[in-house]
């Protein structure tokens, strides 16, 4: 078992070489897991950081090979796990973005497809400004297609459909039937990059888990990303599989647990929009005084929020008390580690696979003998793993209501 590195061909996925880093780091994301209880979706972010590459590593080249295997969005950079059975796992990969060269090697970054998509616009191919009026008056318009569908067609406008605007990705759910409607207009094209479309349909009230996820075809040697989404009736990205942690004095397959707690907040002040022909914005209050009002009363706290682009009151107390809701009560996150090496005595197998593992998955955490928890089964969401070049995994759980309260 170990960590495997390979360059690969940015347009196409296919592998050229392999290489050997001898030091990094790299994160996968669900969602933004920094302990936010009213926090966006956004789209599953991708990192792989402090990359280095000794210019040896990429052997007797010439100097213009040598040049041309870390071009800037020209090649790629794929992490994978290769398991017991010498199957290959990517964990993360990403497309050169930058570039700073050095005598004794070559100091790369690298852009998720997520990064490469803002970049990209969601407009009319060879049709911007060409009429007689020079003007853009194109519009998409999407129709009677669930959320995920509607961004997939977003992609397919602004990669498949693009001059020269290919990249490795599969999209599953480009017809999707469902109840939403969505209008781009080519005359808004400020407003309209690829990866910003994405983060808004992520983010709207009913908005879906995404993530680009890699994959790799053994059969032809190829990385690609697989445009993975939650539907319409379930937000979250849906999976068959469940892992199992367990943390107590005897056994820990979950290691170096850390429980973390917030703070409730018992009123919120929202203020909105000014409307037109008024000199006050619309502003709304809502509260919730239960922790404040029961047998053993806590401090009362109250927080501020700007919502500029809301000026109806309804909607701008209705964004207000989810997010009233969310922090209501006293929440936790989990946190701790898991180790590739790690050998059931059952199966003889790993314990856990790095490469069947995905942000977004349901797991089941048994704690037991804690200092504030005697024994519990904690129903989580996978939102963050990330480590290094060992084979310890640091994972983060979603955030869930504090038991202590129920």
């Amino acid at each position: 078992m170990a960590w495997r590195i390979w360059l690969f061909d940015g347009l196409t996925g296919v592998l050229d070489r392999e290489i050997n880093i001898g030091s990094f780091s790299w994160k996968v994301t669900v969602s933004d897991s920094s302990f936010d209880t009213a926090k966006d979706r956004n789209v599953g972010k991708d990192e792989f950081g402090g990359v280095s590459l000794p210019w040896e590593v990429f052997g007797d080249v010439s100097e213009s090979e040598r040049r041309d295997l870390v071009a800037p969005y020209r090649r790629g950079l794929c992490l994978m796990w290769e398991d017991n059975r010498k199957r290959l796992f990517p964990i993360v990969a990403g497309i050169i973005s930058s570039l700073s060269e050095k005598r004794t090697e070559a100091q790369i970054s690298l852009d998720s497809p997520l990064a490469v998509l803002s970049r990209r616009y969601m407009v009319h191919d060879n049709e911007f400004g060409t009429n007689a009026e020079h003007t853009a008056p194109g519009v998409f318009e999407y129709k009677g297609l669930s959320l995920r569908a509607i961004a997939c067609n977003v992609i397919d406008v602004c990669t498949n459909r693009r001059k020269n605007g290919r990249l490795p990705l599969e999209l599953p759910y480009l017809r999707e039937q469902g109840t939403h409607e969505r209008t781009y207009k080519d005359n808004d094209i400020q407003n309209l990059s690829c990866a910003d479309i994405l983060k808004k349909i992520a983010n709207v009230q009913d908005g879906i888990d995404m993530q680009f996820r890699p994959v790799y075809d053994e059969t032809s040697r190829r990385i690609f990303w697989r445009f993975v989404a939650g539907d319409d009736v379930n937000k979250t990205i849906s999976t068959i599989n469940t892992h199992y942690f367990i943390n107590s004095q005897r056994l820990q397959t979950l290691q170096d647990i850390t429980i973390d707690h917030s703070n409730h907040c018992n009123r919120i002040y929202s203020v909105g929009a000014t409307p037109e022909n008024q000199e006050l914005s619309t502003v709304a209050m809502v509260e919730n005084m239960s922790m404040c009002e029961n047998e053993n009363p806590y401090i009362m706290t109250e927080a501020c929020v700007s919502d500029s682009e809301t000026e109806n009151y309804g909607l701008l107390r209705e964004h207000a008390l989810n997010l009233l809701n969310a922090q209501a009560r006293p929440l936790i996150q989990i946190k701790g580690s898991f180790n590739l090496s790690d050998i059931s005595d059952a199966t003889g197998e790993p314990v856990y696979n790095i490469g069947k593992i995905f942000a977004g998955e349901r797991a089941d955490v048994l704690i037991k003998n804690f200092p504030t928890i005697r024994e519990r089964l904690f129903e989580c969401r996978i939102m963050e793993l990330s480590g290094n070049n060992s084979d310890t995994v640091n994972i983060v759980f979603d955030v869930m209501p504090d038991p202590f309260f129920e």
